[in-house]
Formats: C-alpha cells, structure tokens, sequence
C-alpha cells in the first residue's frame, strides 16, 4: 500500500510514499502549490474518500484515509476421490463467521 501524490493538472503520478505496516503513511512533498492524495492499495480494498485535494498553504498534518470495505474473489475448487482438483460451482452462498462464531452480515 502506498500514498500517491498525483497532479491536479495533468492527473500524473506525481510521486509515491510506502505506507507502514500498521496503515500509516508519511510523505514529504515540496514545491507543489497544489495536488492530490490517493491511497493505492490492491484493487479488492476500497477507501474513502477516493482521493483528498490539497490546497497551497494547507495543513497536512492528519488526514484521515478510511478503510471501508473489501472484496474476495476466491474460486470454489472440488477434490476428487484421487485428490484432482475441479472447478465448483459458481452460485455457492458464503457466509462469514467471526472467531467467536457469529455470522457477520456486510
């Protein structure tokens, strides 16, 4: 996961910081009077906002990307009597189920 900078005017990847293992990122960006921030992290996670413009003269010191949502894409897979995978079916429910046994409902 990492924090782009991108351009407003030309919406160019500008540069781009790594983010710490605990979510947090730390960017040191100069001579840009103005740009924007965006969180690019694999394609399944989703954030919000989508992306934060910085004006010149504004304070940077705490802003928040938030976590909202993810998706998993995982192929149902069936083994056979001697131990050949196949493709499932495409239609199966899944439920989550929390480490104290309770359904989560999304």
């Amino acid at each position: 996961m990492s924090l782009q900078v991108i351009s407003p005017q030309t919406g160019n990847l500008v540069e781009s910081f790594p983010c710490t293992p605990d979510g947090n990122c730390f960017a040191v960006i100069q001579n840009l009077p103005d740009f924007n921030l965006k969180i690019a992290a694999p394609g399944n996670a989703l954030f919000e906002p989508k992306d934060i413009s910085v004006k010149k003269n504004t304070s940077c010191e705490s802003l928040v990307f938030k976590l909202k949502g993810f998706s998993l894409q995982i192929p149902l897979m069936l083994q056979d009597i001697n131990g050949q995978l196949h493709p499932g079916p495409m239609d199966m429910p899944i439920r989550l189920v929390n480490d104290k046994g309770q359904e989560q409902v999304g």
